[in-house]
């Protein structure tokens, strides 16, 4: 519940896993079905959902093929799904689940509380630090906008310092670049042959 609006993702009709999103007014007591941006989860059932200020993060579930153990992100104030990278076979991340708890204890830690894997009921403990989760998103966004502008530089004229020719075209490149790559260019530029 955010306010007076209370959300509903997901679940199941008897019939299938559902991927829909609605949202109940309190106060008029309507529902709605918001236009989201972003993809949402698979059609789920057996997840949890956390509320974080404006955002609601859902984990684990059942789809209808297996327990799966990622993370989605409504954000409500932007109307869109956010699924953070972060690593689903490290050992350190829950194995995938159901019908499992989940608190947020703080105002940035969900733990999340045994549960279904499929084979066997779960009675491990496990804690998502939302904290450390919105850094590496934001150091993500900014590795992918500093690959984007590298990508702008790519075999420009303009911009490189250093040009090879293979076999007759003209190959514009970028000594930083390649001596952050290659061990063979790093010792070609500091023994001076370049």
């Amino acid at each position: 519940v955010i306010g007076t609006r209370l959300y509903l993702f997901g679940g199941h009709s008897g019939n299938k896993h559902l991927t829909d999103l609605h949202v109940l007014d309190t106060q008029k007591l309507q529902w709605s079905q918001p236009e989201i941006m972003g993809t949402p989860p698979p059609g789920l059932r057996g997840h949890t959902a956390n509320l974080i200020g404006h955002k609601i993060f859902l984990f684990g579930g059942y789809d209808g093929k297996g327990r799966t153990n990622e993370l989605y992100i409504l954000d409500t104030a932007e109307g869109k799904w956010v699924r953070p990278t972060w690593p689903t076979d490290s050992p350190h991340t829950p194995p995938g689940r159901q019908r499992h708890s989940a608190s947020l204890i703080g105002s940035k830690r969900i733990y999340i509380l045994g549960g279904f894997d499929g084979n066997k009921w779960l009675n491990d403990l496990h804690v998502l630090d939302v904290g450390r989760l919105e850094e590496s998103a934001l150091n993500d966004v900014a590795v992918h906008r500093l690959i984007e502008n590298m990508r702008r530089l790519l075999n420009s004229p303009d911009f490189s310092d250093i040009t090879f020719v293979v076999e007759g075209k003209h190959v514009h490149a970028h000594k930083a670049i390649l001596v952050a790559q290659c061990d063979h260019f790093r010792a070609m530029f500091s023994d001076g042959r370049f």
